[in-house]
C-alpha cells in the first residue's frame, strides 16, 4: 500500500472511503516518532497526535518524495548496527555500545539540523570528519542519490 496514492487506495476500498493515506513507523505504539500523512488529519490526529508527530502533506506528489526519502532509515540502522558489531568486537559490554549509538544519533539528530550537525561535527582531523569524508570519497552521497532516484 506504501506506493498506492489516496484516490488509488479509496477506489480498492470501496464502498468504504479513505480520506487520509498515514505512514506509521514502528515506534508508533510506544510514541515519540513521526508519522506522514495525506488527507484529512481529524481522526489519525485524534489516535496517533498527543504521542506521536504528524507531517500533514499536501498532495500525492508529496506523499511519494516522504516515501522515497524516508526509506533512509534503513541504510542509517544498518550503519548503525555495522558500527555496533565493530565496537562490540573491542568491548566487554556489546549491548551497552549499541545501546550507546543509538542514543547517540537519536539524541543528536532530534536536537540539530543535519547539516547544523555536520558543521558541529566536522572539526579538523577529527574521527566524525574523517570518516564522513572517507565514505563521501567512497561515493556515499550519490549512491543515496541514485538509490532514492530509483525509488522515486
Amino acid at each position: 500500500m506504501a506506493a498506492a496514492t489516496l484516490e488509488q487506495a479509496d477506489a480498492m476500498v470501496r464502498p468504504a472511503r479513505v480520506v487520509a493515506l498515514i505512514m506509521p513507523f514502528p515506534g508508533i505504539s510506544s510514541g515519540g516518532t513521526p508519522i506522514i500523512l495525506q488527507g484529512d488529519t481529524g481522526l489519525p490526529g485524534q489516535l496517533f497526535g498527543a504521542r506521536n508527530s504528524i507531517f500533514p502533506l499536501r498532495e500525492g506528489t508529496e506523499m511519494a518524495a516522504y516515501l522515497c526519502a524516508q526509506a533512509v532509515l534503513s541504510p542509517v540502522a544498518r550503519l548503525i548496527n555495522d558500527a555496533a558489531e565493530w565496537l562490540g568486537e573491542r568491548v566487554s559490554d556489546k549491548e551497552q555500545g549499541e545501546a550507546f549509538l543509538r542514543e547517540l544519533v537519536a539524541s543528536n539528530q532530534s536536537e540539530t539540523e543535519s547539516a547544523a550537525l555536520i558543521e558541529a561535527l566536522n572539526t579538523r582531523g577529527g574521527f566524525n570528519q574523517r570518516l564522513r569524508l572517507d565514505m563521501e570519497a567512497s561515493g556515499m552521497q550519490e549512491a543515496l542519490r541514485v538509490g532514492l532516484n530509483r525509488l522515486k
